[in-house]
């Protein structure tokens, strides 16, 4: 770390020697929170947490990936970005950052999956609308419906890193993450069917590396 250059000394081309500051570790906090159906929130806090994170760069790049080697353990290797003025670029030309002028690093990665299905709902009518004494739920009186139940699941990405005085690290992850959830639904009278759906989480973790 002692023969690391600060940021702005780096943009401005002042050295063109890539240093590598190896594994970076500390204790941090994360903080979950989990939507619910009933509009609330499930939160939970981690103390202590063992983190680490390699960074490797030089006056024209950045490589970089983290981890959480514990509590509730995840990890990204969020590749190689060139740094062009003082824009984040990808290696397929794509902006996914920017370079603060107190050298902040800012970086947001962004993915989805689609997960395709069907669903079946059921509507009173049909061939029988009147309901059988005795069976209120008769599939004779009720028509299936079939149609698409397509979800996409979103994850956003966050980071933010500095470099301090003392030369370590302070770093900020933060996510949105769409979870696959299953929901049901009845109109009383015709039997209830259940689907895909999703449900928001996200994440904050703070840390000082070194």
């Amino acid at each position: 770390m002692k023969f690391f250059a600060i940021a702005m000394t780096l943009l401005l081309g002042a050295t063109s020697h890539a240093t590598s500051l190896g594994e970076l570790r500390g204790l941090g906090t994360m903080t979950v929170s989990h939507d619910q159906f009933n509009g609330k929130k499930t939160v939970r806090k981690y103390e202590k947490c063992k983190i680490a994170m390699n960074l490797k760069r030089s006056a024209t790049s950045i490589t970089m990936d983290f981890a959480v080697i514990d509590c509730l353990a995840t990890n990204d290797f969020l590749g190689t970005y060139d740094i062009k003025g003082d824009k984040l670029v990808d290696a397929k030309g794509k902006v996914k950052g920017q370079v603060l002028a107190d050298g902040t690093f800012q970086i947001s990665e962004k993915s989805s999956q689609l997960i395709k299905g069907t669903r079946t709902d059921y509507q009173v009518g049909g061939i029988n609308p009147t309901p059988r004494p005795g069976d209120p739920y008769s599939p004779a009186r009720c028509t299936p419906i079939t149609r698409s139940n397509n979800v996409e699941l979103v994850k956003v990405v966050n980071y933010k890193i500095k470099q301090q005085e003392d030369r370590t690290w302070k770093v900020e992850r933060s996510t949105s993450e769409d979870q696959l959830a299953w929901a049901s639904k009845s109109n009383g009278i015709c039997p209830g069917t259940s689907y895909r759906t999703k449900l928001g989480s996200s994440t904050n973790i703070q840390v000082v590396l070194k």
